[in-house]
């Protein structure tokens, strides 16, 4: 039986509410699934998906847990405030949860932008590093962050604001020290530390065992160019790449919530690969 159990950790700024999803019984063989959620309001959406693996990884024998990072969700802190090491320490502080726990390993799901917020110290405390999981990564924070900004020049259009664009958006940002897109107040520190993160760089080494997800409309579909030079750069540092593609909806980016039950399906297999029953 799984039981879900709310729970608040100190970290760096401040307290951070997390969900454990915790098996029947914690063993010498239990390894820990930390979850990573991705950024501003595709954390919201992918919710649902995030409580369904949770849940799905506990009852096969993994300690499960959610973290809202700090300024998120209903952890202390404004997102305004918020900083790439800030998220990288809560990080860090779930991974150490898992490890007081007793887990024997730490595996770890990425979503999205969750994968540029991976650190060394992650791992320290845990025996085994585990396999990292990532569910439609983030490759380029520098593309991500120009997609996320264009979503001011769409809420400044059906305003009736007149001139804006990607230079104007950014001029307001060295202005003010920060700007204000679909309801989030970036500074200007957050949108450079992300600008610089690449997936390449941002997976500590301690991970050889990579699995990667993708969602699209026919899971015959290729890497974009982009992904495909981040996965044979991670694979030429000597890691096992493995790479799949799960039909079904983009649930971080749809109008409604949506879920992928074949992706939750596919990656607790995956997790508990060798696992003893």
């Amino acid at each position: 039986m799984v039981s879900i159990q709310p729970l608040w950790l100190q970290s760096s700024a401040g307290r951070l509410f997390c969900i454990a999803y915790r098996p029947e019984q914690i063993r010498s063989d239990t390894a820990g699934l930390l979850i990573v959620p991705p950024f501003a309001e595709e954390m919201n959406k992918c919710r649902r998906m995030t409580a369904l693996i949770g849940r799905a990884a506990s009852a096969r024998g993994h300690l499960a847990l959610v973290v809202d990072l700090f300024g998120t969700g209903d952890s202390e802190g404004d997102f305004g405030e918020a900083s790439v090491p800030i998220w990288q320490s809560d990080v860090v502080a779930g991974a150490r949860y898992l490890a007081l726990q007793g887990v024997a390993r730490l595996d770890v799901l990425a979503i999205r932008s969750g994968a540029l917020l991976l650190h060394p110290a992650m791992t320290g405390n845990h025996r085994d590093p585990g396999r990292l999981v990532l569910w439609q990564p983030v490759t380029s924070g520098k593309q991500h962050m120009s997609q996320f900004l264009r979503l001011r020049l769409g809420g400044d259009l059906v305003g009736n604001t007149t001139g804006s664009s990607l230079a104007t958006i950014r001029d307001e940002m060295l202005t003010n020290g920060y700007v204000e897109v679909a309801g989030y107040r970036l500074s200007r520190s957050l949108v450079a530390q992300l600008e610089s993160a690449d997936l390449a760089q941002t997976v500590p080494s301690g991970w050889r065992d990579l699995h990667w997800f993708d969602v699209g409309v026919k899971t015959a579909c290729s890497l974009s160019p982009g992904a495909a030079r981040v996965a044979d750069e991670l694979a030429a540092q000597g890691r096992s790449v493995t790479r799949r593609t799960i039909a079904g909806e983009p649930f971080w980016g749809t109008p409604e919530i949506a879920i992928v039950p074949a992706l939750v399906t596919e990656t607790t297999d995956c997790l508990c690969q060798g696992a003893v029953p």
